[in-house]
C-alpha cells in the first residue's frame, strides 16, 4: 500500500485559490496555510464546501505545514517566497518545492527576474527540487527551467511528482520539468 503525499500550498491570493480548488479532487491531503489564518480556514472552508470529499484542512503553522508535508508550494509574490524560504529551510531539505508567482499587479514576465528568484532559492536551499509552475495563456508557457543542487538526483522526484504534474496540466498548469541530461 502506498503513503499517501501531503502538498502544503502557503498562500490563500488568487493562486493559492485557484490551486486549492485544481487540488481538492486529487489523491493528496492538502494543507492550507497563510500568514494570516483566518484566510486558510476561509479557502479550506470553500474549498470543502465545493468538493465535500477532499481532504483539505488549514494549519496555523506555515513552519509546521512545510515540515509534514513531502510537496511544498509557494504560492506567494516573489519577495515573499524568499523570506519564507529562510523561515522553513530547515523542513524542506530533500523535499520538492514548486514555485508559482502570486503578484498582485500580475505575473512577472521578466525570465531574468525568475532566473535570479530561483538561483537565490537554490543557494538557500541546495539539496531541494525546485520547479517553476506556470500559468497556460492561450496555451503558451514562458520559458524556463526548474533549478536543482550541485548533485541532486532528479530522476526520483520527477517520478514522484508526475502524477501532480499531470493533474495540474489538466486545469491549465505547466510545471516546468529539467531538460533531459
Amino acid at each position: 500500500m502506498l503513503t499517501q503525499q501531503t502538498i502544503v500550498l502557503i498562500g490563500s491570493g488568487c493562486t493559492g485559490k485557484i490551486l486549492a480548488g485544481v487540488l481538492s479532487d486529487s489523491d493528496y491531503v492538502v494543507l492550507l496555510c497563510d500568514e494570516s489564518f483566518p484566510k486558510a480556514v476561509a479557502l479550506a472552508t470553500e474549498v470543502v464546501r465545493y468538493a465535500p470529499g477532499s481532504r483539505v484542512e488549514a494549519m496555523e503553522c506555515i513552519f509546521d505545514g512545510a515540515w509534514e508535508a513531502d510537496i511544498v508550494i509557494l504560492a506567494l509574490p516573489l519577495a515573499m517566497q524568499l523570506q519564507l524560504a529562510h523561515r522553513i529551510k530547515e523542513v524542506v531539505n530533500q523535499k520538492i518545492l514548486l514555485i508559482v508567482n502570486d503578484e498582485e499587479e500580475g505575473l512577472v514576465k521578466d525570465p531574468a527576474s525568475m532566473a535570479g528568484h530561483q538561483q537565490q532559492l537554490l543557494q538557500l536551499l541546495p539539496n531541494t527540487a525546485i520547479f517553476q509552475l506556470m500559468a497556460r495563456a492561450n496555451g503558451v508557457v514562458a520559458n524556463g527551467h526548474p533549478g536543482f543542487g550541485e548533485g541532486y538526483s532528479l530522476r526520483h522526484d520527477i517520478d514522484a511528482i508526475a502524477p501532480l504534474s499531470q493533474r495540474l496540466q489538466t486545469a491549465g498548469w505547466h510545471l516546468l520539468l529539467p531538460p533531459s541530461r
